[in-house]
């Protein structure tokens, strides 16, 4: 047994990866300062993640290690990941992977893909370019989690239109003028750094479907080249592990990787497409390479895969200092 192995089975291991992330969280605040509210939206989105984990076994045996994969990959993007919104937007697409899997086989489940796509409609209100996500998480719950039906494609629809509801209401009322500086509501829809300025807002906020930035523009900067490949190594690294020894898990756990792995395929093109909205989508890929990595690290038996191991944590350790010396 080598030591990632070993890693992947001590209790130790995420008490350790804790006090690590939380001493680079906090010297990174007293260095630069915005990094708390990120870091606690992380913290949350680390517990869903595990609980995910738990919930439905996609792990084999005891270990915490999604949650340290997932921890140790949002300190290296630590630099990138400054934006408190986006981080709750993640926090909603690990919910609706908590939700999304309760379906599996359920042709007749429209409550469940009703909440589910609620956290979608939410982040659309922040990234609407997620729309297009949309028939491609419904050709998964179709193809891997076997859960067609017109009903559960309604509950979709109504839940992707829920958010919306809300919006439009709101929108009306702030076209009555009444949502001024001293308003209650004003500091809130500030922070939320959405344009809520009536009808016109809903419009411009559409438009943005039609709005592509050149590819590969932003994508190039270091930080985000270097941390987008890092992550993205040892994704392929578990989708590849997975793939070839796919026969020794559960039916239902291959499926519900598929889409884990998907999800993050799909988000890594969006980054491409997209680099304006690379904090979102990053997180996303965190989110699902994590799962991969830690499968992969856990179960391969191999130096090769110990010396990845060891790979990774010495990449964590530099962008780690990398962050909070700002060189």
């Amino acid at each position: 047994m080598y030591f990632s192995n070993k890693a992947a089975r001590a209790k130790a291991t995420l008490p350790i990866t804790i006090v690590f992330v939380i001493a680079v969280a906090l010297a990174a605040e007293m260095t630069h300062g915005g990094a708390l509210l990120p870091a606690i939206c992380t913290l949350i989105a680390a517990y869903l993640l595990e609980l995910l984990g738990v919930r439905y076994s996609l792990m084999q045996g005891f270990t915490r290690l999604i949650l340290c994969c997932f921890l140790l990959m949002s300190v290296c993007a630590g630099g990138l990941l400054s934006s408190p919104i986006d981080a709750a937007m993640s926090v909603l697409f690990v919910v609706w992977l908590l939700i999304i899997f309760r379906a599996y086989q359920r042709r007749d489940a429209p409550a469940v893909f009703f909440l589910a796509y609620i956290c979608i409609g939410v982040i659309s209100l922040r990234f609407v370019q997620i729309l297009f996500y949309v028939p491609f998480l419904w050709l998964m719950s179709v193809l891997w989690l076997q859960a067609p039906g017109a009903r559960n494609a309604t509950g979709m629809v109504l839940g992707l239109l829920l958010p919306y509801w809300f919006w439009l209401a709101l929108a009306l009322y702030v076209e009555t003028g009444a949502v001024a500086e001293g308003h209650w509501l004003y500091p809130l829809l500030s922070f939320a750094g959405y344009d809520f300025a009536g009808i016109g807002g809903m419009a411009r906020h559409f438009c943005g479907l039609g709005s592509f930035a050149p590819a590969l523009e932003g994508i190039l900067e270091p930080q985000l080249l270097a941390v987008t490949i890092f992550v993205t190594l040892f994704n392929i690294c578990g989708i590849v592990r997975f793939r070839y020894f796919s026969h020794d898990e559960s039916i239902r756990n291959r499926m519900q990787h598929l889409v884990i792995n998907a999800a993050g395929i799909l988000a890594l093109v969006f980054l491409v497409l997209q680099p304006e909205h690379k904090e979102l989508l990053l997180r996303i890929i965190i989110i699902c390479s994590s799962v991969s990595a830690a499968h992969y690290f856990a179960f391969s038996r191999s130096k090769a895969a110990n010396a990845l191991f060891f790979l990774f944590l010495a990449g964590v350790l530099f962008f780690s200092v990398r962050q909070i010396c700002n060189f």
